[in-house]
């Protein structure tokens, strides 16, 4: 009887650990990242919802479950290809899943600034699936291509959200874990190590602009950027256009075609609202996000920026502290003031099997004038609280196991009849 009640127990919690083993972490159900996934009892198929835009996708493997949705079906077995349809920005995310080889299709070829695509990839080729920003049906060959829509808008979103959609598009391919380590462990895990470190710094003031369409935007209060500068310790500028010069530095996004010319465009721009543009001369405290470019010239940080904010918010820090953790190079940003120039992916974007490759935190609290040095100890930068949580958890249950194996061995061991012993009297052994 005691060992069929252990049976049950041994297969009641198998039973629990495999319900549990499709469920990667609580960001599924996080809405602010834009989506949120369910996973059915037996981990058959599971349910991907774009809160953005309301759209659902039920993903399966071969046996299509049998239940009345208006989602989208997804056969992951069937994917084989993938095409991006105005979401170039997904190429990135894509290759930290280690499925750039699979990418054959884009819209617009002018605008990928990965050194890693397939030699099949054109505007031509029919997909086995499509991530777009429109639910439209893909107009190629094939209509019944599934049509996965990205919740991305970078303006209403912080740098760890759109992060996050790496976990969303891992979801139709199976990856989860993959993804789960990459964005939790590492992206997110750096980017609040550095963060953390440059609390207390001193804050500078850091404005962005954006020219477009003739007009200048101040792009420093919207939620990407106001995050991002404050994770970096510094304050978003809050003045007037007028008052530009003012700001202890101005990152520039606006695309390079804008400014011909470059920096000297750009002051002749400025010049009709900021009349002390001779600051920005002096100072040369100017810097733009198109340091790596593809062949066309098109910003490398437009399409991986979203997905390394790690990487991002390094090049912040470096810009206004180069002396925090002396040995990081910037990845997008360069002194457009100075005249630095833009270098091309072809020769210096990241080999393609080391995209996932992620930079050191240095260790301990960062004060001007003095140093910090990478925390060799760390490994990856310090863990996040989400992946301390999970080791913590992972030990209490690795505990419970052993003391419930002890217990059951015990009472096992108690519960047996001891072999029949011969004893002596004293004076039988003399």
């Amino acid at each position: 009887m005691l060992r069929f009640q252990w049976l049950v127990l041994f297969c009641a919690c198998v039973s629990t650990a495999l319900a549990q083993s499709c469920q990667q972490s609580q960001i599924n159900q996080d809405l602010s990242n834009g989506f949120i996934v369910t996973y059915a009892p037996d981990c058959s198929y599971k349910t991907v919802q774009n809160a953005v835009n309301g759209q659902s996708y039920v993903v399966y493997n071969t046996t299509r479950p049998n239940i009345s949705s208006n989602s989208t079906f997804v056969d992951t077995a069937l994917i084989s290809s993938i095409g991006l349809r105005n979401a170039n920005v997904a190429y990135a995310y894509l290759e930290m899943l280690g499925l750039d080889n699979q990418i054959i299709y884009s819209d617009d070829l002018s605008t990928i600034t990965s050194n890693c695509t397939s030699s099949l990839l054109s505007s031509n080729s029919t997909p086995s699936i499509v991530f777009s920003i429109s639910t439209d049906a893909f107009a190629g060959a094939n209509s019944s291509v599934p049509v996965v829509t990205i919740p991305l808008n970078q303006d209403t979103r912080t740098p760890i959200q759109d992060a996050s959609l790496l976990m969303y598009l891992s979801y139709f391919f199976n990856l989860e874990s993959t993804a789960y380590s990459a964005y939790e462990v590492n992206i997110k895990g750096i980017y609040q190590c550095n963060k953390e470190n440059l609390q207390n710094a001193g804050a500078k003031t850091i404005a962005v602009t954006n020219y477009i369409n003739n007009a200048w935007n101040l792009e420093t209060n919207t939620t990407y950027f106001s995050t991002l500068i404050k994770d970096a310790g510094m304050t978003p500028f809050t003045g007037a256009l007028s008052s530009l010069h003012e700001a202890n530095f101005v990152l520039d996004v606006s695309s390079p075609q804008m400014f011909p010319n470059g920096f000297t465009d750009w002051l002749s721009a400025l010049q009709q609202f900021d009349s002390q543009i001779n600051v920005f001369n002096l100072q040369k405290n100017v810097y733009k996000t198109d340091r790596l470019v593809n062949s066309l010239g098109y910003p490398d940080s437009v399409n991986r920026g979203p997905a390394r904010p790690d990487l991002m918010l390094q090049d912040v820090i470096h810009m206004v502290y180069p002396t925090y953790n002396s040995a990081y190079q910037w990845t997008w940003i360069r002194n457009y003031a100075k005249g630095d120039s833009s270098v091309q992916t072809k020769s210096n974007y990241p080999s393609c099997n080391a995209v996932n490759q992620f930079t050191q935190c240095p260790s301990g609290a960062f004060t001007p004038g003095g140093s910090t040095s990478p925390d060799t100890s760390a490994g990856a930068g310090g863990l996040s609280t989400g992946a301390k949580v999970g080791i913590a958890v992972g030990v209490i249950v690795g505990v419970v196991g052993i003391a419930v194996a002890g217990i059951f061995l015990y009472r096992r061991k108690k519960h047996q009849v001891d072999p029949p012993r011969t004893f002596y009297k004293m004076e039988d052994l003399q």
